[in-house]
């Protein structure tokens, strides 16, 4: 399971929070029917590009990642929030797994495609997420956006992924006064700067600062 984010870059509390690792936001099951296309325009009928996204995401999910790599570009790209120069190389595989895996496993990370989006050369997945982390801040769920980038070939050439919609701050607010007045040193050992490092033990521990936190405002931990 690769990590999406850049090096397993850190992100802040407010921040777009664009999920977690690539099997994350790139492997969810297929939904709905889809009509057939073909990139060229001739011969017989090929998938559509959803569909074919939507392939590239269950080997993915399947851990074929030979078979997934076969329908990607050799110098397939990736960017984040925008399109915007050469992007950062795409590799896919167990060994790009990177900390934000770790973080999603622990606060049992849920996303799902509620709709496909069918262009001329792209397919884009919009999937919504709801985890422990935006429960324990009472955040409710996110959305945010998968965009697969076709090449002429018919091979999938690059991946955007995007924050869509509101990014509701819940009782964020609340609990940074709250860390920073009680436990500042914790804190700053988990966000250091500001921005969540997802390194090591840091998702165990930042799941007890949050429930310290809600059991001395009268919240219900939540385990």
């Amino acid at each position: 399971m690769e990590s999406e984010r850049a090096g397993g870059r850190r992100r802040g509390l407010t921040g777009a929070m664009i999920a977690g690792s690539l099997v994350g936001w790139a492997v969810l099951g297929a939904a709905g029917c889809h009509a057939r296309g073909s990139l060229d325009g001739g011969g017989a009928a090929t998938p559509s590009l959803v569909a074919r996204a939507q392939e590239f995401r269950s080997l993915l999910g399947r851990g074929e990642y030979e078979a997934a790599r076969a329908l990607m570009t050799e110098d397939a790209r990736r960017w984040w929030e925008n399109r915007d120069g050469d992007g950062q190389p795409w590799r896919i595989g167990p060994e790009t797994r990177g900390p934000w895996a770790a973080w999603d496993e622990h606060f049992r990370s849920k996303k799902e495609v509620v709709e496909w989006k069918d262009a001329s050369r792209s397919a884009t997945a919009v999937i919504r997420e709801t985890n422990d982390y935006f429960r324990l801040l009472e955040r409710g769920s996110v959305t945010n956006e998968v965009v697969y980038f076709f090449h002429e070939s018919g091979r999938i050439e690059g991946l955007l992924i995007r924050a869509v919609g509101d990014r509701p701050p819940g009782k964020t607010d609340e609990f940074l006064a709250w860390a920073r007045a009680n436990e500042p040193e914790e804190l700053e050992s988990l966000m250091p700067g500001g921005e969540i490092d997802a390194s090591a033990d840091h998702p165990e521990r930042f799941r007890r600062l949050l429930n310290r936190w809600r059991e001395a405002t009268c919240l219900q931990p939540i385990e």
